[in-house]
């Protein structure tokens, strides 16, 4: 397969959605590629079958199987396969927040690197957008992959306890945890927990699960018309309905219906 699918090209998506996926394959032939200037978006390539080589920076990578090569816009780059066939599932991605997320947890130029969980979730990116999953939903997951690729490049960096809070978070932010219930699963004071979530994370654990309930809290909104306001607000863990209201319009500038009837009309 050697076509690829662009995605978001409506003016209104690309400048409401912080991280966007621009382009995308599930399953792409690689051909000789050369950007001498280098090229507007970023790229996650994962190689599926086969070998290639990238140069880049004056260095040569070798993209074996499995592994997931990243390099960032506007960085000249020459990559090709060194066998036939040689295969990749790849999306690119951009936005006003790409850059500030990118340098956040000091993305280099380029980066190779092996895992298998992260592998899975760009591929599972690329199988949703393939059927036809909406532009905004795969937004978020993007945004959540390349949280998760920075937490990866500096697992060294980073103490195990803050990597065990976020974990529970993402898995429990739906219940009624406490920064008492979080630091005590981390095994961590929650002096120091504060202290983590401000060194790495720019915010406070409780902003932490507020974000993470509203994104959800917009997935409902995007993908479950059947649910009600009431009923969204207690999937997301607002025990009262007002609260989430205010919380939400607090977020996103608009009340959960408003953005409910905005999504609707842009289908």
């Amino acid at each position: 397969m050697n076509s690829y699918t662009r995605l978001c090209l409506d003016d209104r998506l690309r400048n409401y959605l912080p991280i966007f996926l621009n382009s995308y394959s599930s399953n792409y032939s690689q051909p000789y590629t050369n950007y001498p200037k280098g090229v507007y978006v970023h790229h996650l390539i994962l190689t599926l079958e086969g070998e290639g080589k990238a140069e880049i920076d004056g260095e040569t990578v070798i993209l074996k199987k499995n592994t997931i090569f990243f390099y960032r816009a506007d960085v000249p780059i020459t990559y090709y396969g060194t066998t036939s066939p040689f295969t990749t599932c790849f999306l690119t991605f951009q936005g006003n927040a790409s850059l500030q997320l990118l340098d956040f947890y000091s993305f280099p130029n380029f980066v190779l690197f092996e895992s298998g969980k992260l592998a899975k979730q760009l591929y599972d990116i690329c199988l949703a957008a393939d059927n036809g999953t909406r532009e905004e939903i795969l937004s978020v997951r993007v945004y959540t992959l390349i949280n998760d690729i920075g937490i990866f490049l500096n697992a060294d960096a980073l103490p195990r306890s803050f990597e065990k809070a976020v974990s529970f978070i993402r898995n429990n932010y739906y219940k009624d945890i406490s920064v008492s219930d979080i630091s005590k699963y981390a095994d961590v004071s929650e002096s120091l927990l504060y202290k983590n979530f401000k060194k790495f994370l720019n915010t406070t654990p409780n902003a932490f699960i507020i974000q993470l309930r509203i994104d959800w809290a917009k997935h409902y909104l995007e993908t479950s018309p059947n649910m009600t306001i009431a009923d969204i607000s207690n999937a997301v863990g607002f025990s009262c309905s007002n609260y989430f209201i205010e919380t939400f319009k607090k977020q996103e500038n608009i009340t959960p219906l408003q953005y409910k009837k905005y999504m609707n009309k842009i289908k």
